[in-house]
């Protein structure tokens, strides 16, 4: 709480701003590795079961199964 309002942190990305679907833009702790060549992203945090079709597929899971998974409410 501390961070998220101190002014130092904002000037020395401790602390950037991200939008949310849920809760629109708000501060978060930025990544706290930072590489030369790359771009830091600090993305909002997901949403529950944001991904959880995509990673059903990646285990091996049918169009199918997941379908029943989630009439059963098994997943969301």
């Amino acid at each position: 709480e501390i961070l998220m309002d101190n002014v130092l942190a904002v000037e020395h990305p401790l602390v950037v701003e991200v939008e949310h679907p849920l809760w629109d833009a708000h501060p978060r702790l930025a990544p706290a590795v930072r590489l030369s060549r790359s771009r830091t992203v600090a993305p909002a945090g997901c949403l529950c079961g944001q991904h959880t079709h995509e990673l059903l597929l990646e285990f091996g899971y049918s169009e199918s199964e997941i379908d029943h998974m989630r009439k059963e409410g098994i997943v969301q």
